[in-house]
């Protein structure tokens, strides 16, 4: 049905009404402007100049009609599930794969991601992070050898450039680098028994992936003046809270968090929420011993 539909929310100022991306030397300009146009840099402190530029290849290709923005983001969401599937079968079988990637494409948290044009830069992060990914626990051949776990040049540079193109899509691309490490880190190939970890020996990744972090961050800092928005952008609610406050309330909203993970009943078009449990702190510990019983699971 995204298809028929005009330019909706977000897409209206940043796609419709912003002069930024009419003629071809949008593609250019984009990169030296903060992503929301209407009100500047010290508010919005946002710098997606990846996502824009394909917004603006978009915008003077089809003359301004919102279809072909549709189009790529249901492509785009296509592609990334076909990604996700082929990357979960090397590791959990065809059939669980397919099971993964059908409950990944139908979930109702991520309509925002593609009826909404604008949201499709969360697409392109979860892309960079697959390929990244993928990467990382790619085998050099075809007979179940592991990877010989020093990583090559293409491979390096393939890192680089994912973990800035994720960065330079949207803010959350800051974590690409990291979870795709963390899969990597569980990761076990079937068949192998003493197979070489993904993550050892692969010093160039790092380093590449580090630079490639502290350039984008400075190229950020150049554009809108400052790492960081100047002013608070916590979603109302949380704005009049302590930080610890904060930390707090959003602990307690683990166990509504976890629902909306699995499959949420209500969505709410809100950027934080509404309603926080009266009982935060007892909800927070509980959470965050849930967090270290995870992650010593994990372990």
């Amino acid at each position: 049905p995204t298809l028929r539909a005009a330019f909706v929310y977000d897409d209206t100022t940043i796609i419709r009404d912003n002069p930024l991306l009419r003629g071809w030397d949008a593609l250019a300009r984009v990169w030296s402007a903060p992503y929301w146009p209407s009100t500047g840099a010290d508010v919005s402190g946002l710098y997606r100049p990846l996502h824009v530029a394909l917004l603006a290849l978009l915008w003077n290709a089809g003359g301004g009609a919102a279809w072909p923005f549709h189009l790529y983001a249901v492509a785009l969401h296509a592609i990334v599930t076909v990604a996700l599937w082929w990357l979960l079968r090397r590791g959990v079988g065809r059939f669980t794969a397919a099971i993964g990637a059908l409950w990944f494409a139908t979930h109702p948290l991520h309509v925002e991601a593609v009826a909404s044009v604008a949201n499709t830069a969360e697409l392109l992060v979860v892309a960079c992070t697959i390929a990244m990914t993928s990467l990382f626990v790619r085998r050099t051949s075809d007979d179940g050898e592991a990877s010989s776990g020093v990583a090559d040049w293409p491979t390096t540079i393939g890192c680089a450039a994912l973990t800035a193109g994720a960065l330079l899509s949207k803010e959350s691309g800051l974590l690409a680098l990291p979870i795709a490490a963390l899969t990597a880190w569980g990761w076990r190939v079937p068949g192998v028994e003493h197979a070489t970890h993904p993550l050892r020996g692969r010093a160039r990744l790092w380093l590449a992936g580090g630079a490639a972090l502290a350039i984008t961050l400075l190229a950020r800092s150049v554009v809108l003046g400052a790492p960081v928005t100047r002013v608070s952008i916590a979603a109302p609610g949380l704005d009049e809270l302590a930080p610890a406050q904060r930390v707090a309330a959003m602990l307690s909203l683990w166990p509504r968090l976890a629902r909306m993970i699995v499959w949420p009943g209500l969505l709410a078009p809100y950027y934080g929420p509404t309603i926080l449990p009266s009982q935060r702190g007892a909800f927070a510990v509980v959470a965050a011993l849930a967090a270290l019983a995870i992650v010593a699971l994990a372990f």
